[in-house]
């Protein structure tokens, strides 16, 4: 776990020169460390996930873990397609007409069938 600590403390050091605004709501230093704190977490939860697997599924077998575990990590749903929206609604293509289907904190099934099904170029 150390070596977690040290790793996400050299991984925040990455973005210094490039001047982040660490201080946003706290101070400088307190947002930089917080940074740091939030590398740690997410190096820790992956790298235990990762040794979780290598203990029960063997070092062998570890590819079959980690390539799920990747696609989860990168993969994105949006709010209508977990709500259940029908495929009419995606069925345009356009990135821009599904980002115009979220509704803020009301992902219901009728608040994304209430958008027209037309693309916005189109209205």
């Amino acid at each position: 776990m150390t070596l977690y600590s040290v790793i996400s403390v050299f991984f925040a050091m990455i973005n210094l020169p490039f001047k982040v605004k660490f201080g946003a709501h706290f101070t400088y230093g307190g947002g930089f460390f917080l940074w740091c704190f939030t590398l740690y977490l997410g190096m820790s939860s992956v790298g235990l996930a990762t040794e979780f697997a290598i203990t029960i599924l063997g070092p062998r077998f570890v590819a079959f873990f980690l390539i799920p575990l990747i696609i989860v990590n990168v993969s994105y749903v949006h709010p209508c397609v977990w709500v259940g929206a029908s495929a009419d609604v995606l069925s345009t293509g356009s990135h821009r007409y599904l980002m115009s289907c979220n509704h803020g904190s009301t992902n219901t099934v009728e608040a994304c069938h209430s958008t027209t099904s037309a693309a916005p170029s189109e209205q």
